[in-house]
This record gives C-alpha cells, structure tokens and sequence, in this order.
C-alpha cells in the first residue's frame, strides 16, 4: 500500500507503477483461425498485474496480488472465445467457435470486457461505465480485500469481427482480510483515475438508508446515488457527482458517509474523509530568496517551498511582516529554513520574508519575496508556476510532460 497522504509517493507510484505498465507488447502467440489460445509475454502478464496491484495500493489493500498459472490458461481460452465469436457474456455456448471448457470456467469467474487488453482493461474494470454496471460490479472484484490469487488472458483484434478480449480471473481464494474500500480513496489520487462513479465498500454493511455529502472546497457537490446491489464481492455505496471536473489542477473533495449500519452494531455508523484530486505532472517548486528581491506568481492548488540558507537557528517566516502560524498538513516549516505550501491557495498571497540568528548582535532577514496567487487554469496545462527573480526569468514545468491519454479511443468498449 501507499501513504495516500505523502503527494510525492503518490507521484512516485503513478510514474514508477501506473505509467511503466503502458505500451507493453502483447507478445501473443496464439491464432483465431486454428482456435489456438497461445500465451501473452511475461511482460505483459506482469504489466496487467502490475496495474491491479497499483489500484489496491492505492485503496490501501495488499499490493501483492499474484497471477495463477492455471487462471492465466482459462481466461486465455475465455478471451479466444470471447474474441473468436465477437461475443461478451459469463455463458458461452459450446457451439461458439473456440470453444473449451477452460474457456467455460475463465468467462463464468471473470470480468470480462471487448476492445480493451490486459492494462487498459483494468482502468475499464475500474471505471466501470455503462447502464448494466451502475452497481461497480468489477471494480468490487478487483478490489476485493480478501483476494489473494487472479488470472489474465487476452487476445488481440484479428478483424472488425473479431475484436480484442480480456478476461482478469477476480473469484479465486481468498483470505479472511476485511476493510474498508473507497474509489477514489481518501488522500491525493491522480486526476487520471479519478471515474465519474465513487464507492464506498464495507463487508456487510447495510446501506439501504446510508447518506452521501460531498462538497468541494466547501461548496455542495449534489450527486446521483446509483442502485445498491449486493453479490459482488463487499457490499458497496455507489453515487456519481453531479458535476463536471474541473480542469486538472487540484481540488479536495470532502465525502461524509452516514446512517449505515453492521450487524451486531446498534448505533448507525459514518466515516468522513478527504479526496484530493490533483495533476501529478505538476512537480512541487522550491524558490531558493537567499538573496536580493524575488518575485512571481503560482496557480492556487500547486505547491510551493520557500527556502532560506539553513545551518542557522531561530527562524520564522512572516507575511506582510506577520509571523506564520503551522497549518499542517497545507502549510508547514514556518519555523525552519524552508516553508512548504501543498496547496497554495489564493490567501497565500503577499511579500514573505524569514527572520533568523545567523549569530550576529539582530535577527537576520532575509530579502523578500512577493508571491502572487492565480486562479487555477490561468497557465498552460503543465505548467504551474512562473518565477521571476533577480536577474532571470523563469518558467518552469514539470520535466514528465503532460500527456492527454484517451480513456475509450476507437471502438467503443463493452464490459460484462
């Protein structure tokens, strides 16, 4: 699991984990017209596992999820099947071409979906679009916390009838682990797995009179509860923000569930938390105001450090001349040589100077610096923050560049 807390780590593990399993070569090497199902490269197995263990980090399960060979084989023979007759179903009849009672077994104990292969079909089982899955039947799978073992198959499109096939093995063993899952979870998430549809999923619970709240940087969030339905995995609240998300920036979303009940448990229960949506391609800004007069501006909802020389003692950061106070987790280090904004926010806004002993009869100050805060979406995606200090002009972004990636490009992609 990741510190959903810690934004770096969260931006750690979108670099190193979500976006190294892009663009892996299939390697499959099997035929439709001989209904060969064939295997797929240990890479790509290993990229498709790689994206689910990403999600259940992420929701704080057990990032460990292990493929089995014998699941592997099944969901392969289900994805032929599925991928030889241009068919979507749990069911397939044995007079389908291709078809096999491993291919039976895969389809029945898998999420299945067309037009999608291995990574991109677990943000699909993810996002879970559609009429038939208003329930997030296979995002519950996936996240199941007591799974242990899946399997993965896919087949690639051979022909406008013969479309692409993933088949993810999701009704294994399990083990007796129980815990709360939220999507998206509480803490920073990228804005790039952030659905239209939330969940909050607690084994047993009884949400038949449960409430949602939402609101976004305080103001109301009005949103649409979806139909409850049990039988997938922990039973789950489903609601879908009645909003359209704003560019990506960063936004803290508070979510208060309430009125829902455990056995055995009288009083009704609630949890709130935070969702914070931001764009991981915007690297964090360190503005070294050792010396002469700086200044420049930030888009509200980036962060920004503000750094004096350290080895020295007694320091204290002012705004317009008045001492700040510690505002974790948003504004810290008022009393060190750096101070950390996550996020700026539009009352950040003034000329900062730091006051320290630097051993000399008076305080030292430092030259000041005079931020100026926009509203976010007023820069170029990408690009967070304009500095000008002495001398230079700097404009700055994030070094791992912005990249718009379609979530449904071409056919449209049907999940079961």
């Amino acid at each position: 699991m990741v510190d959903t807390s810690d934004r770096q780590a969260v931006r750690d593990l979108f670099f190193d984990v979500y976006l190294a399993t892009e663009n892996v070569p299939h390697g499959w090497t099997g035929n439709h017209g001989s209904c060969t199902a064939g295997v797929l490269s240990p890479a790509f197995l290993e990229a498709t596992r790689l994206r689910i263990n990403y999600y259940r980090a992420m929701a704080g399960l057990n990032g460990d999820i292990a493929l089995d060979t014998a699941y592997n084989a099944q969901c392969q023979a289900a994805a032929l099947i599925l991928s030889a007759n241009d068919f979507l179903g749990h069911n397939p009849d044995p007079s389908l071409t291709c078809f096999t009672s491993d291919g039976l077994t895969g389809a029945q104990r898998s999420n299945i979906t067309q037009n999608a292969l291995g990574p991109d079909a677990v943000d699909l089982f993810m996002e879970d679009p559609g009429f038939i899955n208003t329930a997030v039947p296979h995002r519950r799978h996936l996240m199941n916390p007591t799974q242990q073992l899946m399997g993965v198959g896919a087949v690639p499109q051979a022909s406008v009838i013969q479309p692409s096939a993933t088949a993810i093995y999701v009704l294994g063993p399990s083990s007796g682990l129980v815990k709360t899952v939220k999507w998206p979870p509480a803490g920073y998430v990228p804005f790039q797995v952030v659905f239209q549809r939330w969940s909050y999923s607690r084994k047993n619970a009884d949400f038949s009179n449960a409430t949602v709240h939402v609101t976004l940087n305080g103001n109301r969030v009005e949103y649409n509860p979806l139909p409850l339905s049990s039988g997938y995995a922990d039973n789950t609240l489903v609601w879908s923000p009645s909003t359209t998300f704003p560019p990506p920036g960063i936004e803290t979303y508070t979510v208060e569930i309430g009125n829902y009940f455990m056995p055995g448990v009288p009083e009704a229960q609630s949890e709130t938390y935070e969702v914070i949506r931001f764009n991981p391609y915007i690297e964090p800004v360190v503005v070294e105001i050792a010396a002469g007069t700086g200044s420049g501006f930030v888009e509200e909802g980036n962060p920004l450090t503000l750094a004096v020389p350290g080895g020295f003692s007694g320091y204290q950061w002012l705004r317009d001349g008045v001492p700040l106070v510690e505002d974790a987790p948003r504004l810290t280090g008022v009393q060190s040589s750096t101070l950390h904004f996550d996020p700026v926010i539009m009352e950040d806004a003034g000329v900062y100077t730091c006051a320290f002993d630097d051993g000399s009869k008076a305080p030292a100050l430092s030259e000041p610096f005079t931020l100026e805060v926009l509203p976010p979406g007023s820069l170029p995606l990408g690009k967070g923050w304009l500095l000008a200090i002495p001398g230079v002009l700097l404009a700055a972004w994030s070094t791992r560049r912005y990249r718009a990636r379609q979530r449904h490009p071409g056919a449209l992609r049907n999940v079961l």
